[in-house]
């Protein structure tokens, strides 16, 4: 808009124009927030520049009086620097820039403000973090900070400067290429956020622990190749980090590291946990011992999360395959239809064996309560014959890829009672039905011999499979109703003979 039609137009008289111009300033604070938030500078610089101060008179006026969208500092020119300290007045300022460029101007600023600087985003090398921390170590009381993000770019040992931080203001600590070192008696009482990444922490797990329990307000923790390589030297007590809501680790350094560190660390029930473990063993025996080590630790870490009297449990499971290895999602969510957008907890491995995975890691889950479970790999039927039975209350199961043609095998077992009695939905998902697992043959029979004994399905979903025709699904509408997507495509032919719903082969490649 043109200020020229700001009171020509009867822009004036709009909803917005008969705001009191304290609440118009704070909308536009929480505009420069969305924007800080999202780490769009570009943007922020659009907001600050052309939607506030060229709508009209106004809010040009209440722009420039409202010194908070003024204090991120855009480091365009010297210019817009000094016009932007001018406007924040004194309010607390933020530091979000990669300093190579421009390193001068943010040494000039940093040197003559530091004393309002509150949030600093640094992407630098070596040379510029040295140059730039120069007397800052010598009064680093000084230095307010709130916020500090720290990414290194070039060089090597760059060491987390301790020294300028308050513990008794400091909220938020992010740094990435640091070597980490936590000061023997160093608190944090204020931290909430804390994220380690691609570091060399050079402290013991002790110490490490330790440093824990001095951030009793911490509710996200990110750990990105960042925990400690040695296991305790001795027993000590464990962090009880009550009030944190995100715990996300990745290590491929196999599961030792993370193994060590789940042992020495309670949550709170809500906390959504992602687990991401990046190894190979080339001998079994070298496997084995770690993986029990690292299954306990992740047992007793979700046991942990509950009591007796506790109701919230994982009722979800997703089992799907990676590039090179598997994931396990849950979720606390009572699924039966429609499988959750977020996860609770992840858990991502690669080298192990998919079955030694399935039949180690879900005992860890409270298996009794689990309605939902999405498989994505196959696996040999005895392996689907011990989750039926450890899984009595499953409702709900989705099959995708090569998942279906050995559980819709076993669906067919008749013992006492069928395999997942309670089943009541089936989606079928990205599956493939072949001339050996046609519609109209086993997965009907399988149907309408399920449905005298009590064990009836419901209710059938297929969704992008191909190898199906509209006659399958006419066929299959006598036994259950079926919600179909309307994708129809030629039966495939596979002439693999490893591919069969005989019980004694192994799962489909």
């Amino acid at each position: 808009m043109a200020s020229s039609r700001s009171e020509s137009d009867g822009l004036d008289n709009s909803p917005i124009d008969l705001l009191p111009p304290e609440i118009l300033g704070e909308i536009f604070g929480l505009a420069v927030t969305a924007c800080k938030e999202a780490y769009n500078f570009d943007r922020l610089s659009y907001v600050i520049r052309y939607n506030f101060t060229f709508v009209c008179r106004r809010w040009r006026l209440v722009a420039i009086n409202t010194p908070d969208i003024w204090s991120t500092l855009l480091f365009q020119s010297l210019g817009a620097v000094s016009l932007m300290l001018e406007r924040s007045k004194m309010a607390d300022l933020a530091i979000n820039v990669d300093v190579h460029s421009i390193f001068p101007l943010v040494k000039r600023v940093v040197n003559d403000h530091t004393s309002r600087i509150a949030e600093m985003s640094l992407m630098i090398g070596q040379a510029g973090f040295s140059n730039l921390l120069a007397g800052l170590d010598e009064r680093p009381s000084s230095l307010r900070l709130r916020e500090i993000r720290l990414y290194r770019t070039i060089g090597d040992d760059l060491i987390f400067p301790n020294s300028i931080l308050l513990p008794d203001r400091l909220r938020v600590i992010e740094a990435h290429g640091f070597n980490f070192a936590w000061e023997p008696l160093q608190s944090f009482p204020c931290l909430t956020h804390l994220t380690i990444g691609a570091t060399d922490l050079r402290v013991s797990l002790d110490d490490f622990i330790t440093a824990l329990r001095r951030m009793p307000a911490l509710e996200f923790l990110h750990l990105r190749n960042s925990l400690p390589s040695e296991p305790p030297f001795a027993p000590i007590q464990p962090a009880h980090i009550t009030k944190l809501r995100q715990l996300h680790i990745t290590s491929t350094q196999g599961p030792s590291q993370i193994s060590h560190f789940l042992s020495l660390i309670t949550v709170p029930p809500t906390t959504n946990i992602r687990i991401r473990c990046v190894c190979k063993f080339w001998l079994r025996s070298d496997a084995v011992p770690q993986i029990s080590a690292f299954t306990s630790s992740v047992h007793s870490l979700i046991r942990g999360m509950h009591n007796d009297s506790d109701s919230c449990y994982y009722k979800s499971i997703w089992i799907s395959p990676t590039d090179n290895g598997l994931k396990i999602s849950a979720s606390r969510t009572d699924v039966e239809t429609d499988w959750p957008i977020a996860m609770d907890f992840e858990l991502t491995l690669c080298g192990y064996d998919p079955e030694d995975i399935i039949q180690e890691i879900l005992p860890a889950f409270p298996r009794d309560n689990i309605l939902s479970l999405r498989l994505e790999i196959g696996y040999r039927s005895e392996i689907l014959l011990e989750l039926s039975d450890s899984l009595p209350r499953l409702r709900h199961v989705t099959l995708s890829r090569e998942s279906m043609p050995n559980f819709v095998a076993v669906l067919t077992l008749e013992k006492q009672l069928y395999p997942f009695k309670n089943l009541r939905v089936l989606t079928l998902d990205h599956a493939t039905f072949s001339s050996r697992i046609r519609c109209g043959c086993e997965l009907q029979q399988c149907l309408e011999e399920r449905s005298p004994s009590g064990s009836k399905l419901e209710k059938l979903n297929i969704l992008w499979c191909s190898g199906i025709c509209e006659h399958d699904i006419q066929r299959l509408r006598d036994v259950v109703e079926v919600e179909w997507d309307g994708i129809s495509s030629t039966p495939v032919e596979i002439l693999d003979d490893s591919v069969t719903l005989d019980l004694d082969s192994g799962s489909s490649p």
